[in-house]
C-alpha cells in the first residue's frame, strides 16, 4: 500500500460534526474529503478512492446501510475500511452493519482519541492484509496439494495446538493476517493463516470462496438468496448470521450453486 498521505472520506450531514471531524483528521496528517449526502458521497468515493471511509448511518437521501452495500459491491472499493458513525447503539443495528461489511462502529458521542485510534488501527490492519496479498502473488506458482473433506489439520491458536477435521469447518473469515475458523460445535479458532492459503488447500467440491474475506462449507448451506447489486445473501446452519457475497465471486457462486 502507498505509504504517502492517507485519504479519508467522511459522509455526514450535520455540518458541525463533519467540520470538526475534518479539522481533527487534518491535524493528524490525513487528507480529508467529505460529503453531506449519501449519493454524492458514493460518487466522490468512486472518483477519489480513499484509504478509509467514515459514514453516518442516518442520512437524508440514503442511509449508511445502502451506502456500504454499494461500496462493498464495487470491486475497486471493496478493500477500503468502512467505519460507521452512529447514535444507534442497538445490537441488531451493529450486527446488520457488520454483516454488510463494516469494519467498525463509533457510537456518538465519541472521544477524539477513540476516533483517531480506530482510524489508525483499521488502516494498519488493511496495510498488513495488502502485504499478505503481495506475498500471495509472489507465491502463486507454488502448488498446494488439495485435501479431502475427511482430512484433518493441526492449527495453532495462541499456545495451543488443535486438531480440526475439515468436515467440521462451517466457514472461515479473514481478519488481517489471521483467519477465524468457525466450527459446527459453535467454537471458533483464530489462526495465523491467510485466507488464500486455506482456499488453495481446501477441497473445491465442498468449500467455496464467496468474498475476498470469506470461505464457506457447502455442507452447511441452508439458504441462498439474491442480494444487493448482484451479490448473494447466504445462510449457513451452525453459523448465527447471514454472510454477504461480493460481486467479484458472484459468477463462481452461480456456476457452482444455481441451476
Amino acid at each position: 500500500m502507498n505509504n504517502g498521505i492517507k485519504k479519508i472520506f467522511i459522509i455526514e450531514d450535520e455540518d458541525l460534526i463533519r467540520e470538526n471531524l475534518e479539522e481533527l483528521l487534518r491535524m493528524e496528517g490525513f487528507k480529508v474529503y467529505s460529503a453531506d449526502m449519501g449519493q454524492k458521497g458514493i460518487d466522490l468515493i468512486k472518483e477519489i478512492k480513499p484509504h478509509l471511509i467514515l459514514c453516518d448511518v442516518m442520512l437524508p437521501d440514503k442511509d449508511g446501510y445502502k451506502i456500504i452495500q454499494e461500496v462493498r459491491s464495487d470491486e475497486s472499493l471493496l478493500h477500503i475500511p468502512f467505519i460507521f458513525l452512529t447514535a444507534k447503539a442497538e445490537m441488531k443495528d451493529l450486527r446488520d452493519g457488520m454483516n454488510l461489511g463494516a469494519d467498525d462502529y463509533l457510537i456518538k458521542p465519541y472521544k477524539a482519541s477513540e476516533l483517531i485510534s480506530v482510524v489508525k488501527n483499521r488502516m494498519e490492519l488493511r496495510e498488513k492484509l495488502f502485504a499478505n496479498e503481495e506475498i500471495e502473488i509472489e507465491d502463486k506458482d507454488e502448488k498446494t496439494e488439495k485435501l479431502t473433506i475427511d482430512d484433518q489439520v493441526l492449527v495453532q491458536s495462541s499456545n495451543e495446538v488443535k486438531r480440526i477435521y475439515l468436515k467440521d469447518i462451517v466457514c472461515i473469515i479473514a481478519d488481517a493476517e489471521y483467519t477465524k475458523v468457525f466450527l459446527n460445535t459453535g467454537d471458533s479458532v483464530l489462526v495465523r493463516k491467510i485466507i488464500k492459503n486455506w482456499e488453495d488447500m481446501l477441497p473445491e467440491k465442498t468449500f467455496i470462496r464467496i468474498h475476498r474475506a470469506t470461505i464457506v462449507n457447502l455442507t452447511f448451506l441452508n439458504k441462498i438468496e439474491k442480494w444487493f447489486n448482484s451479490s448473494y445473501r447466504i445462510m449457513l446452519n451452525k453459523y448465527p448470521e447471514p454472510l454477504i457475497s461480493s460481486r467479484r465471486y458472484s459468477a463462481k457462486i452461480r456456476a457452482k450453486l444455481l441451476l
